[in-house]
């Protein structure tokens, strides 16, 4: 399918703007290069190229090596199509061990490398199955033991739509319990976020959780992600002292 990412590709190139790239790359601070193209034209063009050569009409087993081959290329927009692609033409289709299979095979093929790209394929594509399939949640507990930064990081990013409902509040915790050890800030964030989310819906929990990791959890965790708690001042205070 070499020809059909060469056309995607000069409908990129084509639709590409330097001054968008410039904004990307300096938000990402250069950890990823783009073409110069906002989402939702890169959804337009993915799915007018999608229609004008019948992809979706392909073998399925050859739309996921199709999916696979983007993820694998350099630009961040090339990712995103990937995405794109998995989220609404192959995740009603193909099995979720399929799906994740792939995902653990481009992690440890260090396809994600940044976090925009490791972030729109976890809240697009793994979210939908962890929300559906509990089979997927196991998963995600052993993806927090990965030595992909991305991959566990995504073990806790995907469960943010999981915080409505109490059933899930275990995992979470059990989660945040195997992950706050790491202090690489973009593990602590990722905790960060999804406690936030809780904290909309159980704050309570949400504070149990802050409370037995306090010390493990990073200044801009407790600064950004405690906000909707009412103990967010004090927990400002406590995390500056023990800087301190």
């Amino acid at each position: 399918m070499k020809h059909l990412i060469k056309e995607l590709q000069n409908r990129f190139k084509q639709n590409a703007d330097l001054q968008t790239k410039a904004w990307f790359e300096n938000y990402l601070r250069g950890s990823i290069s783009y073409y110069g193209i906002k989402t939702p034209e890169i959804k337009k063009i993915v799915t007018q190229w999608v229609k004008d050569n019948s992809i979706e009409k392909e073998d399925l087993k050859k739309q996921l090596l199709l999916a696979e081959s983007l993820f694998s290329l350099p630009h961040a927009e090339e990712k995103l199509a990937g995405t794109l692609y998995i989220q609404y033409y192959l995740l009603k289709k193909l099995s979720s061990e399929k799906i994740l299979k792939l995902a653990e095979k481009c992690f440890a093929k260090a396809y994600f490398f940044d976090w925009s790209t490791a972030d729109w394929f976890t809240v697009r594509v793994l979210s939908p199955l962890v929300k559906t399939e509990e089979v997927c949640l196991k998963r995600m507990e052993e993806w927090t033991n990965s030595k992909n930064l991305w991959q566990r990081r995504a073990s806790i990013v995907s469960l943010r739509p999981l915080v409505k409902e109490k059933k899930h509040v275990a995992q979470i915790k059990r989660t945040v319990s195997k992950l706050v050890k790491d202090s690489k800030r973009f593990i602590q964030t990722g905790i960060g976020w999804t406690l936030s989310d809780l904290s909309k819906h159980f704050p309570k929990e949400a504070s149990l959780i802050i409370e037995k990791h306090f010390e493990k959890l990073s200044l801009e965790v407790i600064d950004r992600h405690t906000k909707y708690l009412a103990q967010h001042k004090n927990y400002k205070k406590r995390k500056r002292r023990q800087i301190k």
